[in-house]
């Protein structure tokens, strides 16, 4: 069949909505469309018609071979030669879809490109910039023992330890049994875990729309790290739920920050970035994770779920000097880089202080004092105050509650 092209009055190219396939067409502007990216200067552009032709292209000729392509409530995949078009909310069997021969779709998209470029020339070098290199550090010590591989379509997406391999595997299966959806992640056997990319990038999509960037555990935040090494992120047009920009950049840092040194058992993390991701990943379902780089320092945040308890805020500079501290301005920090069993000991211990709820803040000024219960005794620290006479009855008090 033939397509027509329209132009809207914002200026965009749409296909022509077909009475032939008004399904099909409905979804190719749904997943593709003349927009510029996030970052690119404004007017159109044809990036996502480019990066379809990238997805659809290589298939030609090829059998057996799989693509697929996402939009905000849509999708088109490749399945032996034809190009389905279904919507994000059917079963993935459902009798509501049409298809398209891949040849046809290729010609639609470069007539669809040349048609763009008609009207503006310029549209073809409105591309979003380069995603500036995100710098983890050093990688872990047992980097050599990896040996459990999470693949997609024949391209390896993570290869982390076993241990961290099956922790992050029964954090996922939770995590499907509360969003009622399959990730597309089949056994491990024999070291591989096999993911089914349609059923990926919908998992992936369905996390992010019902979700704020802010206010993900480290599950989810790995779930998202890997659907862009997957290059399924690329596809969200435009991102859905606010997640672009320096959220998403700092959500896809925080994902790669708990790939490279979580997952792991917290005892077997030796050093202070490795133990507060640990922990952050044993916690996922109670916290969210906060990771922010700038220059060569870094700032992690351990966000509880139930907001009348209290986080855990890790800084560390060159070296892995930094400190570690409860999320209150009351609490005295405590300094690590000089001992390295000490510096884990005492994130554990804030952390542990702030996942049972022992602690109670009284803020006075740009300070304050914490008190911290453990067995019997009660410790007390005070930070930019003094204990002037009445200083309980003047300050404000916050008794934090365990995580939940």
């Amino acid at each position: 069949m033939r397509f027509r092209f329209t132009t809207t009055p914002s200026d965009d190219v749409m296909v022509a909505r077909s009475d032939e396939m008004p399904l099909f067409t409905d979804v190719l502007n749904d997943c593709i469309g003349t927009r510029t990216p996030r970052g690119a200067p404004p007017g159109l552009s044809t990036y996502w018609i480019d990066e379809a032709l990238k997805e659809f292209r290589p298939h030609l000729g090829v059998s057996g071979a799989s693509a697929i392509f996402s939009g905000n409530a849509s999708y088109l995949e490749h399945v032996d030669g034809l190009v389905e078009a279904r919507y994000d909310y059917d079963p993935p069997d459902s009798d509501i879809v049409e298809r398209l021969p891949l040849q046809d779709l290729v010609d639609l998209l470069d007539a669809w490109r040349a048609e763009v470029i008609l009207l503006d020339a310029s549209a073809p070098t409105r591309m979003p910039p380069a995603r500036p290199a995100i710098a983890l550090g050093p990688p872990p010590k047992d980097a050599d023992t990896v040996s459990q591989y999470f693949e997609c379509d024949g391209v390896t997406l993570w290869s982390p330890a076993t241990g961290s391999a099956q922790r992050f595997l029964a954090a996922l299966r939770a995590l499907e049994a509360d969003a009622g959806e399959p990730a597309g992640f089949g056994p491990m056997e024999s070291d591989e875990c096999q993911i089914d990319r349609r059923a990926f990038d919908r998992f992936a999509r369905v996390l992010v729309t019902s979700l704020q960037p802010d206010a993900c555990g480290a599950v989810v935040l790995t779930v998202v790290a890997l659907a862009e090494r997957a290059g399924f992120v690329a596809s969200w047009r435009p991102p859905p739920n606010k997640w672009e920009g320096e959220l998403l950049d700092r959500a896809r840092t925080a994902g790669e920050a708990a790939m490279a040194w979580g997952w792991k058992d917290p005892a077997d993390a030796q050093t202070s970035r490795e133990r507060f991701l640990a922990h952050a990943c044993s916690l996922s379902n109670q916290a969210t994770l906060e990771v922010t780089e700038h220059d060569r320092a870094t700032t992690m945040r351990l966000r509880p779920s139930n907001v009348r308890s209290v986080g855990v805020v890790l800084h560390l500079g060159a070296g892995d000097h930094g400190t570690v501290a409860l999320d209150d301005p009351a609490c005295v920090p405590i300094e690590l880089g000089t001992d390295s069993s000490a510096d884990v000991e005492a994130i554990d211990y804030f952390v542990s202080v702030a996942r049972d709820g022992r602690a109670t803040a009284f803020r006075a000024g740009r300070g304050g004092s914490t008190e911290i219960r453990g067995g019997q005794q009660t410790s007390r620290s005070w930070r930019n105050t003094w204990p002037w006479p009445g200083w309980k009855r003047r300050a404000d008090r916050v008794d934090y509650e365990p995580y939940c």
